[in-house]
C-alpha cells in the first residue's frame, strides 16, 4: 500500500505540474498502479461524526463549512469546491450541478436542507468572481490534505483523535446514514448522482427531486441529532408514536 500511495501522490504532483504548463508530459502517464487498490468501507461512526463538525466548526472559512456540506449533502469533493454561486438557486432551496462538471456527465439537482441553506448563507461572497468556496474569487480552493491536517490537529487538541479517516470517507458516512434511515436504496443512489444500470439507466428519467430533498432533510436532521443531542426531557414524537 505504500508503494501504491508514493504512485498516487507522485501522480498528483506531476498532473498539477502539467496543467500549469510546466512540464510538457508527465512520466507517470503510461504507468499502471504498483498494487491494486483496495475499496474502502470506512464511514464515521455517530461520536466520529459529533467529533468533526465541532472541528470544522473551530476552523475558518472555506475549508470548515466546506467540509460540514460535504457530510450534509454526500457530493463529491471536487463538484462542492468547485460551487458556484450561479449554481445554487436559494428560492427553490437547490444546488444545480452543471453536466459539464458532474462525473456523470448529466446535470444533477441536489436539494439542499435548512442547515446547508444556512452554512451557504452565512458564506462571504468576493466581488471578483463567482466561486462559492475560494481565497481569491477566481479559483475554487484545492488543498484539501491541508484541510484535514487541521481538523486533525484541532481532534488532537481535543483528544479526540480519529483514526484512519479521509475526507472522502464523508460521502459514504453521508449514504450509510441514509441507509440506516430507512431510504430507498433507489433515492440514496440518486442523492449521490449513481445512475442506474441496465434498462433503468435507458427507461427510468426520472429525476427524483422531492425523494432526494426529503432524503437529505432527514440526513441533515440526524446530524443536528448527533452534533446537538436534545434535552433527556425532549421526546422525540415520531419515535414516540412509533413505540405505541
Amino acid at each position: 500500500m505504500a508503494a501504491r500511495r508514493v504512485f498516487e501522490t507522485a501522480t498528483r504532483i506531476f498532473n498539477w505540474a502539467l496543467n500549469r504548463g510546466d512540464i510538457e508530459a508527465s512520466p507517470f502517464a503510461a504507468m499502471k498502479p504498483p498494487v491494486k487498490k483496495e475499496p474502502r468501507d470506512r464511514a464515521l461512526k455517530d461520536h466520529e461524526i459529533k467529533a468533526v463538525w465541532a472541528a470544522w466548526a473551530e476552523q475558518a472559512y472555506p475549508y470548515g463549512p466546506l467540509q460540514q456540506l460535504l457530510l450534509l449533502l454526500g457530493q463529491r469533493r471536487s463538484e462542492v469546491a468547485e460551487m458556484l454561486w450561479s449554481e445554487v438557486d436559494f428560492d427553490k432551496r437547490e444546488w444545480t450541478i452543471p453536466a459539464s462538471r458532474s462525473k456523470s456527465k448529466r446535470e444533477h439537482i441536489v436539494p439542499l436542507p435548512d442547515a446547508a441553506v444556512d452554512i451557504l448563507e452565512s458564506l462571504p461572497r468576493f466581488s471578483d468572481g463567482n466561486y462559492v468556496f475560494t481565497t481569491t474569487g477566481r479559483r475554487p480552493v484545492n488543498d484539501f490534505s491541508k484541510a484535514k491536517i487541521r481538523t486533525d490537529q484541532i481532534l488532537h487538541e481535543q483528544v479526540t483523535a480519529i483514526e484512519n479517516w479521509r475526507v472522502h470517507d464523508l460521502r459514504r458516512t453521508c449514504r450509510t446514514g441514509m441507509a440506516r434511515l430507512g431510504v430507498p436504496e433507489i433515492v440514496s443512489e440518486r442523492v449521490l448522482n449513481h445512475l442506474p444500470q441496465g434498462l433503468g439507466k435507458i427507461y427510468n428519467v426520472h429525476e427524483y427531486v422531492d425523494e432526494k430533498a426529503e432524503a437529505l432533510a432527514r440526513w441533515a436532521q440526524e446530524v443536528q441529532n448527533i452534533t446537538e443531542p436534545p434535552p433527556d426531557n425532549v421526546i422525540d414524537l415520531a419515535t414516540a408514536g412509533e413505540a405505541q
